[in-house]
């Protein structure tokens, strides 16, 4: 069994997995903001373009704050793993497998 303890996180790479996981809630807000534009352009109800647009931007906002508190809790956790250690992971390798 081998120990292997995570010391440090990279910051684009934190940066990448926060936005690969807001893709998907960034395009349903997208086209429930483009629903609700489209009704209020029809004149149905004018106020859903309001919302509409503000489903349109609002994403582009939720994007930028998950990467940046991904990024600040990546520092917060290389800062103290430095000092208290990391998180330790225990790694077994078949001797059997082929790659």
């Amino acid at each position: 069994m081998k120990k292997i303890e995570i010391k440090k996180f990279g910051i684009g790479s934190l940066f990448k997995v926060a936005l690969y996981f807001s893709i998907i809630p960034v395009v349903i807000m997208f086209l429930v903001g483009l629903v609700f534009l489209l009704i209020g352009i029809a004149g149905k109800v004018p106020e859903m373009g309001i919302f509409g647009v503000v489903y349109m931007v609002l994403p582009i906002f939720m994007v930028i704050f998950y990467g940046v508190m991904a990024v600040v809790a990546g520092l917060i956790y290389s800062g103290l793993a430095s000092k208290f250690g990391g998180l330790e992971i225990y790694v077994t390798e078949d001797e059997e497998s082929t790659y």
